[in-house]
């Protein structure tokens, strides 16, 4: 027994000491990369799960009154704050803020200035009247009513003191002396060295009946808790009442209570109440308000059974539905961390099971593209967010007047539904891992809403395997509709907000209508960035490979040998196509124009010949360069037709490099070998560039030496097939294509049983000789005259 025998043993042996070991083997060979995606995406959702899963028991509602139905016990230390006392809490230091009143001392040198500049506007009053007067050789009354007027307006405009005609009349009496504005100055300076303030009456105080004086011009502040060094503008009245009595022998009498009058309009308070700074300290001293913290012991009995259920039960309930343990936290970052790192694995993963490299490389608009599709996806976020608050102005009730309620109804999905579409769900999946996390953070969203957007957008990558009629994408709406409910309820179940039941339907609701906005959104701008990104979805490949299409039909029309060749080669092509997991509609919808370019001169095509064979009249060179003549004939006429750019590529690939090999050999008979340059015979390429491209020129090559065939037997076509290929091969025409060894034997298989289903024997036809001509006539008036003696009446077909 040899070693690599021993070691297989010794294996085997393990494996049946362990007891499991043909399962576990089974097991590691089923997780193929690609499966190997799924794995890690079904393990990040069960980290998920675990990370966010909270070990408290549930916690039942009661409302204020209710009986309850168990004894409670708190399950851990628990801690909470007391709303209600810490609200109390927070009132009592509001009250506690003394309010503040300003004194400005310095008002006194106003008022008086304001004395002054009545008296000096008064004298110059007095003074221009008596100057117009002489002017007029007394002709004008002195001080008539208008003068009066305009000195009264003019104080009012300068000082804002509107003086009566009794204080005007005092004054110009006395002509504005000097020596009353002293004795008036003396009074008025006076009473404002006094406190003076409104009324006492308005004076607030603290709870603990404090107020607070603060001297504006010294900024020292003074807690008082009596007014008793304060006046009143009524007893500054009265005060100033008795200091004019005391000056009366000064003046004439009649006059004091004019002067009264004035001093009263002069005097201002010089205490007020500053609202704005007492609002400051009461708000900061809220603010700083610690709040009640309440203990809760482990084991503590909270309620217990039969208890009617007080306010403070109610608010010991509610904290231990809110409680967070000391990992609450440390759990969030770490299912965020961990979806994101298996979300990287996945992509890592499904990349390498899925070329999404030679895609983006293979058309440089992708990227454009991907970006295209985030901005209008954001966009579509933003509208239907702008739609939903406008939505929530039209109701009055709670939820709908809510518009962070109609979080749910934004079609997230829109962009991973377009890109699945539009490249394939691997590309779709990156997009979706990039798009949720981007667009929590820029919606400040959690958690909860990561999940719920990434869940939506991973449905829409999955939901559509093909686009090939308008129904597949409403399918797919649906489809994102239902997932993203069942992320809404999961979502509420990791919840620790209340349950509303009402406002959790309503988003439910929302998450069906969600996908169904996506389907609706994504089937606007798919056309759109088909035709700016010049993209070949599988519904445009659809609508070219309509039989119908007008090139399709001047193919039929005028080339149908070629038209029947282009039939057979899509079905061997597509077929072949599928069983590499390629894309199989576009190779049979290349296969029905890459030989377009025959309708220009059909005639030239065996094929297409009837009898006459029109290479007889022409050199074997030339018969090759019109042959050749056909792919690029064909490109100009599809370039014309606005083709794709996948198309037009596959119709220059098809032949590749290869040589016309009949009429080189031809050429070799009648010039010599030495004569000929085989380059000349050769078509001018490039070598097929992809998978696709190289399936149809074997399937073109394999379609039309299959017409050769008399006996088509399975090993003939069988060895028909690999010789085309192998031809295919040693001519280096599949090197550029990233073929395979064993997807060139896929292909193989799968062309000798499509052509041996298309060949195989049928019974003959009894009493039908079809070597020999019909015995049949058929007159002008459509009339046939039957001469056979045998007619088979049996209906065979």
């Amino acid at each position: 027994m040899t070693e690599k025998e021993n070691g297989k043993n010794k294996n085997n042996r393990v494996g049946l000491k362990n007891g499991n070991g043909t399962t576990i083997n089974r097991f590691q060979k089923s997780l193929k990369p690609r499966y190997n995606a799924y794995w890690m995406f079904f393990a990040a959702v069960v980290c998920t799960f675990i990370f966010v899963y909270s070990p408290l028991p549930s916690v039942p509602q009661y409302s204020i009154g209710e009986i309850s139905r168990s004894t409670i016990k708190s399950p851990v230390d628990l801690q909470f704050t007391d709303e209600e006392a810490t609200e109390s809490r927070r009132e009592e230091a509001r009250l506690n803020v003394a309010p503040i009143y300003d004194y400005d001392p310095m008002l006194k040198f106003f008022v008086t200035s304001n004395m002054v500049s009545i008296f000096e506007e008064g004298r110059k009053f007095i003074q221009w009247e008596e100057g117009i007067s002489s002017e007029t050789n007394n002709r004008k009354k002195l001080y008539d009513n208008n003068d009066l007027s305009l000195f009264k307006q003019t104080i009012k405009n300068t000082l804002n003191i509107e003086l009566t005609d009794t204080i005007i009349t005092a004054l110009l009496d006395s002509r504005f002396s000097p020596e009353i504005q002293k004795i008036l100055e003396g009074v008025l300076d006076n009473c404002m060295k006094n406190k003076v303030i409104s009324d006492k009456r308005i004076i607030q105080f603290n709870s603990k009946g404090e107020y607070i004086l603060r001297d504006i011009a010294s900024s020292k502040e003074t807690k008082k808790t009596t007014a008793t060094d304060i006046y009143s503008l009524r007893e500054i009245a009265s005060l100033l009442e008795e200091m004019i009595s005391k000056k009366e022998n000064q003046f004439e009498a009649k006059h004091a209570s004019a002067y009264m009058q004035l001093l009263k309009l002069l005097v201002i308070p010089n205490i007020n109440f500053s609202s704005k700074e007492t609002l400051n300290r009461r708000i900061s001293a809220v603010e700083n308000t610690e709040p009640v913290i309440v203990q809760i012991k482990k084991n503590k009995v909270i309620i217990r059974d039969g208890d009617e259920i007080t306010y403070k039960q109610v608010q010991q309930l509610a904290a231990l539905q809110k409680y967070k343990n000391p990992y609450e936290q440390s759990r969030h970052s770490i299912t965020v961390i961990t979806i994101l790192i298996l979300g990287l694995l996945f992509i890592n993963i499904i990349s390498k099971s899925y070329p999404i490299h030679n895609i983006l490389l293979r058309n440089k608009n992708i990227l454009l593209l991907l970006v295209f599709v985030y901005v209008f996806s954001l966009l579509s976020v933003r509208l239907v967010q702008v739609l939903s608050d406008a939505m929530s102005n039209l109701f009055i009730s709670s939820p709908y007047n809510n518009p962070s309620e109609y979080f749910f109804l934004v079609p997230f999905s829109v962009g991973a539904l377009a890109i699945t579409i539009l490249i394939n769900s691997q590309v779709a999946l990156a997009y979706s891992l990039i798009f949720s996390l981007t667009t929590v953070l820029l919606i400040n969203g959690d958690l909860t809403k990561f999940i719920y957007i990434l869940a939506s957008c991973v449905a829409a990558a999955f939901c559509i395997k093909t686009y090939r009629q308008r129904s597949d994408i409403i399918k797919a709406g649906f489809i994102i509709g239902l997932v993203n409910m069942a992320s809404i309820i999961y979502v509420i179940l990791l919840s620790y907000e209340e349950f509303n039941f009402n406002s959790k339907i309503f988003h439910i609701v929302l998450g069906l209508l969600s996908g169904i906005i996506a389907y609706v959104l994504a089937s606007a701008i798919i056309p759109l960035i088909e035709s700016l990104f010049h993209l070949l979805t599988e519904f445009k490949l659809m609508e070219l490979g309509n039989i119908n299409s007008e090139l399709i039909k001047e193919l039929a029309i005028k080339a149908p040998g070629t038209y029947h060749h282009s039939m057979v080669a899509s079905i061997l092509a597509e077929r072949a196509t599928e069983e590499i997991k390629g894309n199989s509609l576009f190779v049979r919808v290349a296969a029905l124009y890459h030989d377009i370019g025959k309708v220009t001169h059909p005639e030239i095509f065996i094929e297409n010949q009837r009898g006459t064979n029109i290479h007889d009249a022409l050199s074997p060179r030339d018969s090759a360069k019109a042959i050749i003549s056909h792919v690029n004939k064909g490109y100009d006429l599809a370039k014309k037709n606005k083709l794709p750019k996948d198309l037009l590529e596959i119709i220059v690939q098809h032949h590749g490099s290869k040589v016309v090999n009949y009429f080189y050999t031809k050429a070799i008979k009648q010039e010599g070998d030495q004569e000929l340059e085989k380059e000349d015979f050769r078509y001018p390429g490039p070598k097929p560039q992809s998978k696709e491209s190289a399936i149809l020129m074997i399937a073109d090559a394999v379609e039309a030496a299959s017409r050769t065939i008399e006996h088509a037997d399975i090993s003939t076509i069988k060895n028909l097939v690999d010789r085309i290929i192998q031809d295919c091969f040693e001519d280096k025409q599949l090197n550029e294509s990233n073929l395979t060894i064993r997807e060139l034997d896929v292909i193989a298989n799968s062309m000798v049983e499509v052509l041996s289903d298309m060949k195989h024997g049928r019974i003959d036809y009894p009493g039908f000789d079809f070597s020999q001509p019909s015995k049949h006539t058929f007159t002008e008036d459509n009339h046939s005259t039957a001469t056979a003696e045998n007619t088979d009446e049996s209906g065979n077909g």
